[in-house]
């Protein structure tokens, strides 16, 4: 922990403002939509019914609601699609983008790092469920408001607040819950104090999860995955309604095995650790000085990359020597193995001005913010040939001391006409500059390098409400994403293929058009939207020859079975699609929730030739019936659906993907003639009782009928037939 995390850490225990009594533990408890307050979609407080953009909210109780082992996983669980390449990991697809086109916060705080691999990633897996109040999607671009990598969505995971319990001042938390389907098993310890003008948190947390099983009952090899983590949260009210909160949150996932490649002879293990600390001031009002934010953030990371090749027998060079022995990473079943470690120093700020003018009808918020990336890296290898000795690369996987800085400042207005009775629009509009700032020493075929830009985007919308009854909505939206340090700088192994940097990559931007609705009634609530986006510049990988793997210097060996890519700017992409949310309100204690969505992408590349986007999910979603005893409020149930159809639409890069096309009967060999992801439905029960006040015990079946499936993208198949026990209780 750095010296800035540590002094965060501390101010965060200096106390918090009271918060209010705990909401109803009921995960199946139906949230009002007129009530429901987000603040991801304008980057304050507003209702969700009048945010003129699609957002999921999942309040904490429906996150635990499937006994998840992490925040992906508890996605998944709601209905997202998901993409798992290891157990470890776990990466959302929000309208057809994946990985860093993604943007995560917590708190408000910018989570991603420069350093993040494109493509599907783990860090997400790196939030707790249990310790989040609840987790906002913004669905659409975002970068206005939150800046680069906001292109297909953002992902918003706010921390809960402490308590009081039945022993005020004083409250807690306990959570103990256990899986079959990878012997797992984790928990939660949290205690609270809430005073007059101070409260404070702190929160412990752990899980371990061996080996999953899938739907033939198959033990899926380095699937199992260790995790830890801890919290402190407080704040103190100010005089003049200002308060100053801190917060502190560590996690780390250790052992976490990837063997997409392992039918190659190869697989990787992954650990991560990560310190997000920050401490704000805010103050609350009216009029010219609505909301006052001001916050001073460090977010510090170690990812530490082993990788593993096993030994062949002298006869054959494809057939693996000791198997058993090269999973297990005995010396005797090996012959190379390698260790990189990255560590990522982030110190940040953001100020937010919020006003309300004309008498509330024009709504303003006013923001700057910079965060910069300060990388440290390095890298061992050692080899049977040469006695497994150690030895230091001549760089790691960035240049030591490479830097991102990022700075930016943005405006956003909207302003609500009354019409006649009832009836009224509601215009907005806004925009973004951003500065980024990037330099790296020595990097291979470049040297040194360095690289600014500057860049504008927009925003614009039109909205119509009927009361409180129905909201019409069109707007658009631009989103980017600046290239970062691992593609410009990055030279070797990054996880499916070699990859090669481009130090003359421009941001890639996109344009979304977007139609939607929401209508709100006594009968229940519907949302929907129809969008195109159209992306330029697209960053997009790009197969060498073999005349350039030569000019660039790189000895053909050390590829080995890898083909080597470097990314690059080409023509454009297209992507649309629809989403559409049900939910019905509650009838004798009866209520139904649905969800479904569906994206079709195309990418044009350097050759003019158009073909499908990566990794796009086919049409996917899921429907429950839920139960809760509208008497005593004693018994709670739930029967889910979640399901996809099969995808096979296929992009050359998915055809020679592992993960999708691998030959079962040639493992480490993708097919000939491949298909794509079959479709899957699977069946989820669960149900639970309030023993006493603050106690709540629920069983899941997962997976009832023991469906064999994998979600489309992924490294793993899906768990099979297998329970799940939860106990929580609340002090």
């Amino acid at each position: 922990m750095t010296i800035l995390s540590a002094a965060l850490l501390l101010s965060a225990i200096l106390g918090a403002a009271p918060a209010a009594a705990p909401a109803d533990p009921n995960p199946l408890a139906a949230a009002d939509m007129m009530d429901e307050v987000v603040v991801s979609a304008d980057r304050s407080e507003a209702t969700n019914f009048l945010t003129a953009r699609q957002v999921d909210v999942l309040e904490g109780a429906e996150l635990t609601a499937g006994q998840p082992d992490s925040l992906p996983e508890a996605l998944a669980s709601q209905g997202y699609f998901v993409q798992k390449t290891n157990a470890g990991a776990g990466a959302p697809i929000i309208r057809g983008q994946i990985g860093m086109e993604n943007l995560v916060l917590v708190d408000g705080v910018r989570f991603n790092q420069s350093t993040w691999r494109t493509g599907p990633l783990q860090y997400l897996a790196l939030l707790d469920p249990y310790m989040m109040s609840r987790v906002e999607v913004l669905h659409g671009p975002g970068s206005v408001l939150y800046g680069s990598d906001a292109m297909g969505g953002v992902i918003q995971a706010l921390t809960s607040d402490p308590r009081a319990g039945r022993f005020a001042p004083l409250g807690g938390r306990l959570i103990a819950r256990g899986g079959s389907a990878a012997r797992s098993g984790g928990g939660l310890v949290e205690g609270s104090f809430v005073g007059d003008r101070a409260a404070a948190l702190i929160s412990l947390s752990g899980a371990l999860v061996g080996d999953l099983t899938d739907g033939d009952g198959n033990s899926q090899v380095l699937s199992s995955v260790n995790r830890a983590g801890g919290r402190v949260k407080g704040s103190y009210k100010l005089a003049d309604s200002w308060v100053l909160t801190g917060t502190s949150i560590f996690s780390a996932i250790d052992d976490a095995g990837r063997a997409d490649k392992l039918g190659k002879g190869e697989f990787t293990i992954y650990d991560n650790q990560d310190v997000l600390s920050y401490v704000r001031a805010s103050r609350k009002g009216q009029g010219l000085a609505r909301n006052l934010q001001v916050n001073l953030s460090h977010h510090y990371s170690r990812e530490v990359t082993s990788v593993f090749k096993c030994a062949y027998t002298d006869t054959d060079p494809k057939a693996i020597a000791d198997y058993t022995a090269c999973v297990r990473r005995e010396l005797a079943g090996l012959s190379d193995r390698s260790r990189a470690t990255d560590s990522v120093s982030t110190p940040g700020f953001f100020a937010t001005w919020e006003s309300s003018l004309l008498g509330d009808r024009l709504q303003t918020i006013a923001g700057a913010e910079g965060y910069v990336d300060l990388v440290s890296s390095g890298t061992r290898k050692a080899a049977a040939k040469d006695a497994w000795v150690w030895k230091d690369a001549d760089r790691g996987n960035f240049s030591e001391d490479s830097s991102y800085l990022t700075l930016a400042a943005y405006l956003r207005a909207k302003y609500t006409l009354p019409l006649a009775r009832d009836h009224r629009l509601q215009f907005s509009a806004g925009s973004r500059f951003t500065h980024l700032a990037a330099s790296a020493a020595d990097v291979p075929g470049y040297g040194d390098v360095e690289f600014d830009f500057q860049g504008l985007v927009g925003s614009a919308g039109l909205s119509y409400i009927y009361s409180d009854l129905l909201h019409l909505y069109f707007d658009w939206s631009q989103g980017f994403r600046a290239p970062n340090l691992q593609e410009t700088t990055v030279m070797g192994n990054t996880g499916k293929d070699y990859e090669v940097p481009n130090a003359d990559l421009t941001p890639m931007t996109s344009d979304t058009l977007e139609v939607g609705a929401k209508l709100h009634t006594a009968l229940g609530s519907l949302g929907g939207a129809v969008y195109k986006t159209w992306v330029h510049d697209m960053i997009y990988r790009s197969e060498l020859t073999a005349q350039e793997i030569t000019d660039l210097g790189i000895d053909p060996t050390v590829l080995g079975t890898q083909k080597a890519y470097r990314r690059i700017n080409v023509g454009s992409a297209e992507y649309k699609g629809l989403e559409a949310r049900l939910e019905t309100a509650a009838w004798s204690g009866l209520r139904l929730k649905a969800s479904a969505a569906y994206v079709k992408g195309d990418v044009t590349d350097k050759d003019d030739k158009t073909q499908a986007a990566t990794r796009v999910p086919p049409l996917s979603g899921s429907a429950s019936l839920l139960f809760d005893d509208p008497w005593k409020h004693f018994v709670f149930a739930e029967a889910q659906v979640l399901w996809a159809l099969k995808q096979d639409r296929l992009s050359s890069s998915d055809k020679d993907d592992l993960r999708i096309c691998e030959d079962p009967a040639n493992p480490g060999k993708v097919l000939a003639a491949c298909k794509g992801t079959p479709g899957w439905a699977v069946i989820n029960l669960r149900a639970g009782v309030r023993p006493f006040q603050g106690g709540e015990v629920t069983l899941g079946v997962e997976n009832l009928l023991n469906e064999d499936y994998r979600i489309h993208g992924s490294g793993i198949d899906g768990a099979g037939l297998s329970g799940t026990l939860l106990f929580s209780m609340v002090l």
